[in-house]
C-alpha cells in the first residue's frame, strides 16, 4: 500500500467502505516516478538474467559493475545523445557507408576480409568520400565511374557494375 501512495492514490480514504464509488474515483500518478520504477525494473531483469546466464556456464561476472538500486533516478535520462558514428568502407569489389554497427556484421561475410577496410567519421559525406575514394583508387578509376549507391546508408554497393 505504501507503494500506492507513493503515485498519489490514497488508499485509506477507501478501506473503511466496502465498496469504493466510481465517480468520486481519482488517480494521480507521477509520470517521473513510474518511469523511474520500470527503469529499475528493467535494470534487476537484465542483472538477474546476466547473473543467471553466468551461473549457468559457471562464469565470475566483474564486481565493479553498478548495481540498479546505485544509479539515481536523474541518471535514467541522458545528459546529451551520443554522436552518431558512420562507417566508410570499402574492399576490392565494393564500397559503402553504414551508421549501424550491427547490419555492417550482419554484412561481413560479404566483403572480402584480405582487401577491407573501413574507417570511423563522425559525418556521412566524410564517410562517403572515403569509401568512394578508396574503392577509385582500388580499381584505379576516376570517382565519377563507380556505381552510385543504390542505397544512401548501409548497403554494399559494388564498385563496378551491380550491387551487392
Amino acid at each position: 500500500m505504501d507503494q500506492l501512495q507513493n503515485y498519489g492514490f490514497n488508499t485509506q480514504q477507501y478501506e473503511v467502505s466496502d465498496s469504493m464509488p466510481i465517480s468520486n474515483l481519482t488517480i494521480c500518478l507521477d509520470l517521473a516516478k513510474v518511469l523511474a520504477a520500470y527503469n529499475e525494473g528493467m535494470k534487476s531483469a537484465f542483472y538477474m538474467g546476466r547473473q543467471a546466464r553466468a551461473d549457468e556456464l559457471g562464469i565470475a561476472l566483474p564486481q565493479n559493475l553498478p548495481s540498479p538500486t546505485q544509479s539515481s533516478p536523474l541518471s535514467i535520462l541522458p545528459s546529451s545523445a551520443p554522436a552518431k558514428e558512420y562507417l566508410g568502407v570499402f574492399d576490392r569489389y565494393a564500397y559503402g557507408v553504414y551508421d549501424d554497427q550491427g547490419k555492417f556484421s550482419n554484412s561481413a561475410r560479404f566483403w572480402d576480409s584480405a582487401s577491407l577496410n573501413v574507417q570511423t567519421f563522425a559525418s556521412y559525406e566524410d564517410a562517403l568520400a572515403y569509401a568512394s575514394n578508396g574503392a577509385a583508387a582500388y580499381h584505379q578509376i576516376p570517382i565519377e565511374s563507380l556505381t552510385p549507391l543504390a542505397h544512401k546508408i548501409n548497403w554494399r554497393q559494388q564498385a563496378k557494375g551491380g550491387d551487392c
